[in-house]
């Protein structure tokens, strides 16, 4: 039976691909519709987890080089920066290396497919266990977890409709890979596989199948989203990803292979860029005004609430409660996070934690800020009472031997940075070292 076409859709396109477009469905005897619809149904999307991360650094990085570029141009050189953003580079390099299996190490990670159907599931299964890809010496390397491979779709079929749990994310596809540098046998591959499929998944039927028909020795795993053991259903939040990966290093090392340092998609602390830096000496950065602001602020300020009401005075309004980080806006109408402002001593929890320590310790306005700091100060206070209480608690028992002073989180670095944007906020110039150190290209 034809299907009626009684839907309408508008996309839009640039000229030259709609002629490629009208020109391939001609070549095909097909309307642009036909053409479009044929070329989009039944194509499997796959996403690979993790490169998010990877992707936000590298264009990170791409905006220094074009940042270098125009300096170089100008006459001006910076070697440390370029040598750090060559690191930069090595760093990202070693990530993608590590996503797409070419790393040191088993990289595990999920394939997302976005049309799911116990057809999907089906598919699945088939392709993984094809006989030519775990074929090897005589034999098939595959395994299953609470299952057999041969019956595999019967047997998690049979639990889905125990449990009438037959829509909606029907299976899950994990990839293990092993570099071609590493010395494993695919049987050994699929132990590996199958000990973190037993570990990640008890309660559910899985197949492993080692694929060595590649350079690389790959363990493809199909999991059911429905628990034989109660019907639970599987979800996996976007976080869970890097709890697998852990999980799969730890036993990557238990069988004596590599593994690299753990990525976890984080940018590195932002730091002061060339434009932003002369626009703060030129006296032109409404950001500088505004941190000359909150510091101004913070002098006449005991609680959050006394804060808030002192940035009104000098025009500044201040959205603080119900949201992760307090978001400041200017006279002129601009807004900025406490995260862009180059210094953790405007966070939301530290100047929480600030002003519960001006409630419980006091605080005169006007007080000057301490050498080490207002966190400093916070932490010196918190670190001396830890210890004390930590020190009585030992001597009650001469067998304890008293632990390490834990490190402080607040740095003299970082000190004499806030110092140093402190004085860019006065309209000062800050010295050749400290621009050395504290300008620097994102």
């Amino acid at each position: 039976m034809k299907k009626q076409k009684d839907k309408t859709y508008a996309f839009r396109v640039s000229s030259a691909d709609l002629k490629k477009i009208k020109a391939k469905a001609k070549r095909a005897n097909l309307t642009v519709t036909d053409y479009l619809t044929a070329c989009a149904l039944d194509k499997e999307i796959t996403v690979i987890d993790g490169l998010d991360g990877v992707l936000s650094e590298l264009k990170a990085q791409g905006r220094n080089l074009n940042q270098l570029t125009i300096l170089s141009h100008q006459g001006r050189s910076y070697p440390s920066q370029i040598e750090k953003l060559t690191d930069a580079y090595g760093d990202i390099y070693a990530e993608l290396k590590k996503i797409a299996g070419g790393g040191l190490m088993a990289t595990f990670t999920r394939i997302k497919v976005k049309k799911q159907s116990c057809g999907r599931m089906l598919g699945a299964l088939s392709y993984v266990l094809q006989g030519h890809k775990v074929g090897f010496d005589g034999g098939r390397v595959e395994s299953g977890v609470n299952c057999l491979p041969y019956t595999s779709y019967l047997e998690m079929m049979t639990t889905k409709e125990k449990f009438k749990k037959t829509g909606d994310v029907c299976f899950y596809h994990f990839v293990q890979s092993f570099s071609e540098e590493e010395k494993i046998t695919p049987w050994q591959a699929n132990e590996v596989a199958r000990e973190l499929t037993e570990k990640l998944f008890p309660n559910y039927e899985c197949v492993v199948a080692t694929h060595n028909d590649t350079d690389n020795l790959h363990s493809h795993i199909i999991v059911n989203s429905v628990s034989f053991k109660d019907g639970k259903k599987l979800h996996l939040p976007p976080t869970s990803i890097q709890e697998m990966r852990q999980a799969n290093d730890q036993i990557c090392m238990a069988h004596g292979l590599s593994v690299l340092e753990p990525y976890d998609g984080r940018k590195k602390k932002r730091r002061l860029t060339p434009g932003e830096y002369r626009a703060a000496e030129r006296g032109e950065s409404w950001k500088f005004a505004l941190i000359k602001a909150i510091e101004e602020a913070l002098l006449y300020s005991t609680d959050k609430d006394s804060f808030i009401q002192n940035m009104e005075y000098e025009g500044y309004s201040v959205r603080w409660d119900h949201h992760k980080y307090i978001l400041f806006t200017t006279p002129e109408g601009k807004s900025c996070r406490d995260r862009s402002l180059h210094d953790e001593t405007y966070l939301k929890d530290n100047f929480e934690r600030l002003f519960a320590y001006r409630a419980e310790h006091g605080f005169t306005p006007l007080t000057p800020e301490p050498p080490e700091g207002w966190l400093g100060q916070i932490e010196q206070t918190g670190c001396l009472t830890s210890d004390i209480i930590s020190l009585g608690k030992n001597l009650e028992s001469t067998a304890n031997v008293p632990p390490a002073i834990p490190p402080q989180t607040w740095t003299d670095s970082k000190q004499r940075q806030r110092e140093a944007l402190k004085k860019l906020a006065q309209g000062h110039k800050l010295s050749g070292e400290q621009e050395q150190e504290y300008v620097q290209i994102i």
